[in-house]
């Protein structure tokens, strides 16, 4: 099974820096989020990050969303995220992210 038939949903490219952090909030870390989903991100972080750990990845734009995720793979600095969408409003937050982002790819340049 490749990476791409094990994805559940579309990823789009963002390539932006965002931020981090663990979840006992001890500390803000930087991360480029190299894409994202509805069902979670890629990121590249200097911080170290081990499978099953759970972070808060801030993804930021014209509105700042907040999205609880477990790291499910990790690879030379690469961390694949699992969004852990706990209520509605996680949900609302993830289908403005990707809409926003939708509409930037999809814009006439």
């Amino acid at each position: 099974m490749t990476m791409a038939e094990r994805r559940k949903a579309e990823r789009f490219p963002v390539d932006r820096d965002y931020y981090f952090y663990p979840a006992n909030r001890s500390k803000v870390y930087t991360c480029k989020v190299r894409n994202v989903s509805a069902s979670g991100a890629c990121i590249i972080s200097k911080k170290s990050l081990t499978p099953h750990e759970i972070i808060f990845l801030h993804i930021t734009g014209v509105k700042v969303a907040q999205f609880k995720s477990e790291v499910v793979w990790a690879q030379d600095g690469l961390y694949g995220l699992m969004f852990l969408l706990d209520d509605s409003e996680d949900f609302e937050n993830i289908s403005f992210v990707m809409n926003t982002i939708a509409k930037k790819i999809n814009s006439p340049s």
